[in-house]
C-alpha cells in the first residue's frame, strides 16, 4: 500500500529527513521531497502494513531532533 509522511521540521531540516527514510528504509522507500507550504517534505513509502508506517514515524521523532510535527497519509485501497 502507498503511504506519505508529512513532516515540519526547523529551518534546513527536511533534506535529513528524506536522507534517513531513504538510507535506513530503503526498500520501502519510493520518493521524498522537500516542499514549501505547511509541511517541509513529503516521504512516499510502499509498505506491507501500517505497523512499518508507524515503525518509521517513529524513528524518525528519535534521530531528527529538527522535526516539530510528523502526519501520515495511507493511500485507501478498498474503493470501487
Amino acid at each position: 500500500m502507498k503511504a506519505y509522511i508529512l513532516v515540519q521540521t526547523r529551518y534546513g531540516g527536511s533534506t535529513e529527513v528524506i536522507f534517513e527514510c531513504h538510507n535506513n528504509h530503503g526498500k520501502f522507500f519510493v520518493q521524498g521531497r522537500p516542499v514549501y507550504g505547511w509541511y517541509d517534505a513529503i516521504v512516499e513509502l510502499e509498505i506491507p502494513n501500517t505497523n512499518i508506517l508507524r515503525e518509521i514515524t517513529e524513528e524518525l521523532r528519535k534521530n531528527q531532533p529538527d522535526i516539530t510535527q510528523i502526519g501520515t497519509i495511507v493511500e485507501r485501497t478498498d474503493d470501487k
